[in-house]
């Protein structure tokens, strides 16, 4: 499936508080999107209640970075 969200622009540099929240906000939003650190993927319909905790748990890293 394609990505259709479009892309955060980068952080325009100028007030140093402003350009520090922005990018940690543009980091943590690309790491939630899987543009940073790869998309997460789907997983099979046959899939395992073990392979479902697992990708829980990817997901709850993922969110806790």
């Amino acid at each position: 499936m394609p990505n259709r969200k479009p892309p955060i622009p980068d952080v325009p540099t100028g007030v140093q508080a402003l350009v520090s929240i922005l990018s940690a906000l543009k980091i943590n939003v690309e790491l939630l999107t899987g543009v940073r650190g790869g998309a997460i993927e789907a997983l099979p319909e046959t899939a395992s209640l073990g392979d479902v905790i697992s990708k829980v748990n990817e997901l709850i890293a993922r969110v806790n970075q």
